[in-house]
């Protein structure tokens, strides 16, 4: 029972740190911190290793591979839309640049 019950509690645990994982990288998302979203996915293999060893092999129970597989497509689609908006950023700022460049050597 006792070996059942540290099971039970080392899965609850593995969960939570995968879905404070989450709320993590949502919160840097909203943010835009770049720095510390890629801290968190360089990280994300520990939150993955844990949640194995916790399910030693067995399959996760199918409402919580359905909330993994949504946070992780819904993770997926907002970094893609950042990377995307730092893209038209990065864009903006370059014609910004270019312009100005040209506007100096037409001055001189």
């Amino acid at each position: 029972m006792n070996a059942a019950r540290t099971a039970g509690s080392d899965r609850v645990e593995a969960l939570s740190g995968f879905e404070r994982f989450y709320a993590e990288l949502d919160s840097a998302l909203d943010a835009s911190d770049c720095d510390r979203i890629l801290e968190l996915v360089d990280n994300r293999a520990v939150a993955v290793d844990q949640l194995v060893r916790a399910f030693d092999g067995e399959l996760l129970p199918e409402a919580v591979r359905l909330r993994v597989e949504f946070a992780e497509s819904r993770i997926r689609g907002r970094i893609v839309a950042l990377h995307a908006d730092l893209m038209r950023q990065l864009g903006e700022s370059r014609r910004r640049t270019m312009a100005t460049s040209r506007y100096a050597e037409a001055a001189l």
